[in-house]
Formats: C-alpha cells, sequence, structure tokens
C-alpha cells in the first residue's frame, strides 16, 4: 500500500504554490526559489526516508545548506535592496563547503549545517534590526 507522508504533501504544495505565484508573476523571484528549495528539500527528505532511496543520501546536505541563502537574499532583496550577483554571489560557498565535506571530511557534516543556519539566522536577525542591509 503506497505510503502518502507530511512532508511530501507539504513539499507537493509548496511546489505547487510556488507555481501558481510564478504564474501571477508577482512574487519577488529570490523569494519563489525559496520556496521552490523548501519545497523540494521536503520531497527529497520523502524520498530518502520513507521510499528508501539510499542514492539520494548524499545530496540531502548539501540542498540543507543551500536553503538559508535563497531565505536571506529574499527577506532582504523584497524589503531592503535590489539584487547583486556580485553581492549575492557568494551565497554559493557554503553549499560548495558542505559538498567538500561530503566528499572528503563527513564527520564535519553535522556541525557545518547547524553551523550555516546560525550564521544565516544571525545575519537575518542583525540587518533586520538595524533596518541595513546584509
Amino acid at each position: 500500500m503506497p505510503a502518502f507522508p507530511i512532508p511530501l504533501i507539504t513539499g507537493i504544495a509548496l511546489l505547487f504554490l510556488m507555481l501558481r505565484a510564478w504564474r501571477t508573476g508577482q512574487t519577488h523571484p529570490m523569494l519563489l526559489l525559496l520556496i521552490a528549495f523548501c519545497g523540494g528539500q521536503s520531497v527529497l527528505i520523502t524520498l530518502h526516508q520513507f521510499y528508501h532511496l539510499g542514492w539520494l543520501r548524499p545530496i540531502q546536505p548539501v540542498t540543507a545548506s543551500g536553503l538559508p541563502a535563497p531565505g536571506l537574499s529574499g527577506i532582504f532583496v523584497t524589503t531592503q535592496r535590489r539584487l547583486s550577483w556580485q553581492r549575492d554571489l557568494w551565497h554559493l560557498l557554503p553549499s560548495g563547503f558542505v559538498i567538500f565535506c561530503v566528499i572528503l571530511l563527513s564527520q564535519a557534516i553535522d556541525a557545518a549545517i547547524p553551523a550555516i543556519f546560525v550564521i544565516y539566522g544571525s545575519a537575518l536577525f542583525l540587518g533586520l534590526r538595524h533596518g541595513g542591509t546584509v
């Protein structure tokens, strides 16, 4: 009997809402990217945890490390500043570091991902607290 776990339903709902928002054209592309990342991460977790697709295991930490960047950029781009590829492209570095950890330093993944979320959360808090840009 097929199972439909809650993360799968959530992921599909997020992807549907992202497509609907994209179709209307009123949502900023960075927020669409954030919603797509969250929906994709939910589907990825479901496929690995509930449907036992083991080949997805090394992909999960990389996509998890990519979630804070569109979150931070999406919030600041819609509230405080314009998107600047020179300024925002460095947000790919944490995912690159996690790819390095997946390949060579698997013990560091458990420390790297929470550290990335703490750093981005702190940057978000400080940027919104002072009203400036990050």
